[in-house]
């Protein structure tokens, strides 16, 4: 027990070292905005109204309730201090580790193999971006969630018992409302039964001593409500997806084209466990497939399983790790697409385990026999571990910010148009504009149907006064992708505000004919109509802003002002009144409301 503890202290402090640039990093702009800095039900921490949101929304094309929970507690207690939300994410990865080999070591007996395929999992430098983002809090929160269903579910093979049985079930059902990604867990238990639980009875093979074997049949039968509650999961997180519109169809990403990528990227997955260089927080699809390059890819995996299904009986570790690997990533291979990346340093952090398994037990086997080579295998595997520690930490200093973050990726990779718009987002934060436009441009230049950076192109262009070359940009962004709302309303407001209201109108119009429910959208249509002096339409506009969005204080303090103007004073008083409810910090709006009750009053007129 001593020496398991001794193992145990060692592997958090390995993990501590190699994370812990993290401690000083801050929020990055993917996702983490959307999770957390400017998701108002997660600022508003812990609270019942937020539990039943966490529930029902679909939102960032998700459905993971417990990771919007974590975020908000996260958020309760420490507030929005990004220092202690990545230590979170730590603590949950550091946690995950110690429980990986505790399970590994009383599944197999073996405890210096578990413990390195422990450290695999701690410190490999692919699992920088799960611990690292603050966003892929689910990846950790998942993962833990699913070692610990493991670990009971081992016990339960071992000792018996419902409470164990539906213990191993609602932890696997937690982490499924962490992350989907655990949908192949029932796959993963009966590769275990095969080994190292050795429960599956084969005709002809006598069963170890102790050991209770069954039939397959028997196997799967149990393990159907797991695959009840992956379905289930795999309906709503679809349900979700689709909602957000973040499923790629096929007429983007045809069926032969993701069957080359998955493919291609299982093997790029294989070489970056190998030797993790290069490493990005985004991969852009490579819109040209070579079709001698995924024929070999595929006969090589192809070939590899058939090797090792033969292996089964022999050598079942290289089979049961060999293909946790695969079908662990089956879900975010690419054939169901989801987002723009071709694939994901994430996605490797539990099928990891797998691989590790399979060349730890396959390289204790080869050298059991000598001493020599145990020594030399002993101390290559130091050098790895020592070496892997360096490099993740390298890697965690990456997401220090947006510069360092992106910056690192445009450098490692070719044609990243993600990256480069990333940075140039964070210098036009900055205000510094032309280096934000040669992002841009070069985002462009990487993929000219990115909708976004020419949007941003055009924001870029507006701010240096030229509003022409913006307007052409805005359009360039409608006409790639008609339904970007964004570049539609800076298309409207860009055209109105130099002069070309007629032009302005009709986008409007087009606008809200396909988003009629975008309060922005109504809101600054009213502020054009207000400069036409078209006051009783733009009062309507302004109202059915605020139908759609009761708290948009700014429309409040707006229809005031064309109430105003349409002589209907107590009811221009009493939204203007609203506004500064919810804007208590507008002096301006205070003002109008003082000047307003001074003119009912016979005092004074009031500002305009």
């Amino acid at each position: 027990m001593q020496r398991h503890l001794t193992i145990a202290i060692g592997l958090v402090l390995l993990t501590l070292a190699a994370y812990w640039p993290v401690h000083s990093a801050g929020f990055v702009n993917l996702d983490d905005r959307v999770y957390v800095t400017e998701n108002p039900v997660v600022r508003g921490g812990l609270s019942a109204p937020g539990f039943l949101w966490a529930f029902q929304a679909g939102y960032a094309a998700n459905w993971h309730p417990l990771t919007w929970l974590s975020h908000m507690l996260d958020v309760s207690l420490w507030g929005l201090q990004p220092a202690a939300h990545h230590l979170t994410n730590l603590a949950l990865h550091a946690a995950s580790v110690v429980l990986l080999f505790l399970l590994l070591r009383r599944m197999t007996g073996a405890t210096w193999r578990s413990a390195l395929v422990a450290a695999v999992f701690a410190l490999h430098p692919l699992h920088v971006e799960s611990v690292a983002w603050i966003s892929e809090r689910k990846d950790v929160l998942c993962a833990l969630l699913g070692i610990l269903a493991l670990t009971v579910w081992f016990d339960w093979t071992r000792r018996g018992g419902i409470g164990r049985f539906l213990g191993a079930l609602a932890l696997f059902g937690l982490g499924l409302m962490a992350k989907p990604m655990l949908v192949t867990l029932p796959f993963l238990l009966l590769l275990l039964d095969v080994w190292p639980l050795q429960r599956l009875a084969r005709r002809g093979e006598p069963a170890p001593a102790g050991s209770a074997r069954l039939p397959m049949r028997t196997l799967i039968v149990e393990k159907l409500p797991f695959f009840a509650l992956s379905a289930l999961s795999c309906v709503l997180t679809l349900t979700a997806q689709s909602r957000g519109a973040s499923i790629a169809g096929v007429d983007a990403l045809p069926i032969p084209f993701r069957l080359a990528n998955s493919a291609c990227a299982y093997v790029t997955y294989l070489g970056q466990a190998l030797w993790p260089g290069d490493l990005a927080v985004f991969y852009p699809y490579s819109r040209t497939q070579s079709i001698g390059k995924s024929l070999a890819c595929g006969a090589f995996l192809l070939g590899t399983s058939a090797v090792l299904l033969l292996q089964a009986r022999s050598r079942p570790w290289l089979f049961v790790g060999w293909f946790w690997w695969l079908g662990m990533l089956v879900p975010v291979i690419g054939l169901v697409q989801v987002g723009q990346q071709s694939m994901a340093d994430r996605y490797m952090y539990l099928p990891i385990v797998g691989l590790a398994i399979a060349f730890v037990w396959g390289v204790g086997e080869m050298v059991a026999s000598r001493r020599i080579a145990r020594t030399v295998a002993a101390a290559g595997a130091l050098v790895l571990v020592l070496g892997w520690t360096l490099l993740a930490r390298a890697q965690a200093a990456t997401w220090k910010d947006d510069f360092s973050l992106f910056g690192h990726a445009v450098d490692v990779t070719e044609r990243n148009y993600l990256a480069h718009y990333r940075l140039g987002y964070a210098w036009n934060e900055a205000g510094r504009l032309d280096e934000a436009l040669e992002q841009y441009r070069l985002s462009v230049e990487a993929n000219p149907r990115y909708a976004d950076a020419h949007n941003d192109i055009g924001l870029v262009l507006q701010k240096q006064g030229r509003a022409e070359e913006a307007i052409e940009s805005y359009r360039r962004a409608v006409e790639i992708d008609p339904d970007h709302r964004v570049a539609r309303g800076n298309l409207a407001y860009t055209l109105d505000v130099t002069g070309r209201s007629v032009e302005a109108a009709r986008e409007y119009e087009e606008a809200l004919r396909r988003f009629p429910s975008d309060a922005e959208l109504h809101f600054d249509l009213a502020l054009s109509l207000l400069r036409q002096n078209r006051f009783g339409e733009a009062a309507d506009q302004l109202a059915r802003a605020i139908q759609l969005r009761s708290d948009f204080g700014e429309a409040h303090l707006f229809l005031g002002q064309a109430l105003a103007n349409l002589r209907r004073m107590p009811e221009a008083i009493e939204s203007v009144r609203e506004g500064v409810r919810l804007l208590p910090d507008r002096a301006d709006a205070r003002a109008v409301l003082e000047g307003m009750l001074r003119e009912q009053a016979g005092l004074e007129p009031g500002p305009r």
